[in-house]
């Protein structure tokens, strides 16, 4: 997707310092109108990109990593909005994923699927804590590796290691990784 985005905005910026506001200007306000009133005219503001696309897009899938605020927000700017979805290999690979459409906020990873059980493990004060998933796609253990597994299962629990919280709807936001949380001399936890 970032690939993707440079290219659109690198041949936008070929044609010129005018060209280039122009299309931010259009990008922000199909933004705050598909997000305000729900009206959403990318398709009709961006057609040649939208057409270089093949036209016909219904949905766009993130997933493997985290996608950039920014690319999220260039994406939903020309109307070609980005589902965003978590999992890992251990889980087949898929836990969570969200909704496309202009409402979606960028780097919510949505409600779990079908069949799948998400919780925040010991969440701090802003409800961010270790994210733990159960379900019927989560494996049994790693093969021969009774050490390892125990590391990571608790009670058909799959420990992630990936620090998230849950909205009031139950959207998962993933915030870090455990390992690369940073306390500063004030407490402050920094992902």
């Amino acid at each position: 997707w970032q690939l993707l985005e440079r290219r659109i905005l690198g041949q936008i910026k070929d044609k010129g310092t005018t060209v280039d506001l122009i299309f931010n200007w259009l990008m922000n306000v199909n933004t705050a109108t598909s997000r305000s009133l729900g009206l959403d005219v990318g398709k009709l503001l961006f057609g040649p990109v939208h057409r270089g696309l093949g036209g016909h897009l219904r949905t766009l899938i993130s997933g493997g990593s985290a996608l950039p605020k920014d690319v999220h927000k260039t994406f939903a700017g020309l109307g070609l909005h980005i589902a965003e979805g978590y999992g890992l290999t251990e889980a087949a690979p898929v836990l969570a994923v969200a909704s496309a459409g202009p409402k979606n906020r960028a780097g919510s990873v949505g409600k779990a699927i079908p069949g799948v059980e998400l919780k925040i493990e010991q969440p701090d004060n802003d409800g961010v804590g270790e994210v733990w998933a159960k379900g019927p796609n989560v494996m049994l253990g790693y093969a021969d590796n009774e050490a390892a597994t125990a590391e990571v299962l608790d009670d058909g629990w799959l420990k992630t290691g990936d620090l998230g919280k849950l909205d009031k709807k139950g959207r998962l936001q993933i915030v870090g990784r455990q390992k690369d949380v940073v306390v500063t001399t004030s407490g402050e936890n920094v992902y």
